[in-house]
């Protein structure tokens, strides 16, 4: 009688043991499932951003390298503009 009680303590016991262990494993299981949508979500929008950032970066010195093409350009032309004026004041006061 005393062998059955006995079994029977350690039954309910390994009963109880296992619904904790199971609660919690369905706990901690949810959570990591929350986790994992949470990445889902946040990772792609991660990647957008970065590439989004790059391709301004990228869009921005090209502007820039064409903007001082230009000034360049625009100090070469203002030279031959002076140098023009400069040959046709002396025309002028020659004529």
């Amino acid at each position: 009688m005393v062998s059955f009680l006995l079994d029977s303590l350690v039954t309910i016991a390994d009963l109880k043991s296992s619904r904790w262990n199971m609660r919690t494993g369905s706990t901690v299981l949810s959570y990591v499932n929350m986790v994992c949508a949470s990445l889902r979500n946040s990772i792609p929008k991660s990647i957008v951003y970065c590439q989004v950032r790059e391709a301004k970066r990228s869009l921005l010195d090209h502007f820039f390298t064409e903007l001082g093409k230009l000034e360049v350009g625009m100090k070469i032309f203002n030279c031959y503009l002076c140098l023009f004026l400069v040959k046709f004041d002396a025309v002028a006061d020659i004529r």
